[in-house]
């Protein structure tokens, strides 16, 4: 019987956690619509309301996009270091890292020509089109 009580037991700890995941999935949901929302009536008060539509979808869609990389990257499984080795240099496994995320943006823009030049595109009619929005933009880059 003590084997049936540990199974159970995993089980139950198992479904907790699932439904603490559905839960915190649900939550940032919400919270992300809220942050998009707020995007937009921040945008609309500097440009036109479709364009204030198409920065946020934008915007949304980049979102999505680094979601896609890093899940990606997460399911590729990652090489322990053996029992008695040093632990790896933290500014090579920086170096691997950033390589690792160059090639995989590489490849994703590769494969998705036409999303990144419409996005690209609509991000710079935006900017073009508010001067609002491209002052804003140019005094957030100079600092």
């Amino acid at each position: 019987m003590a084997l049936s009580d540990d199974i159970e037991a995993r089980v139950r700890r198992a479904v907790v956690r699932a439904l603490g995941l559905a839960v915190a999935a649900a939550l940032l949901a919400t919270a992300a619509g809220f942050l998009l929302a707020a995007l937009y009536l921040a945008l609309r008060t500097a440009m036109e309301p479709l364009f204030a539509c198409l920065v946020t979808a934008g915007v949304l869609l980049l979102i999505v996009a680094i979601v896609l990389m890093l899940s990606g990257r997460a399911a590729v499984p990652r090489s322990a270091a053996a029992p008695g080795q040093p632990a790896a240099d933290p500014v090579l496994a920086a170096m691997r890292a950033g390589e690792q995320l160059a090639g995989t943006t590489q490849r994703w823009l590769g494969q998705h020509r036409l999303e990144t030049v419409i996005g690209l595109f609509a991000c710079g009619f935006a900017i073009g089109f508010s001067s609002r929005l491209r002052r804003g933009l140019l005094r957030w880059l100079r600092g």
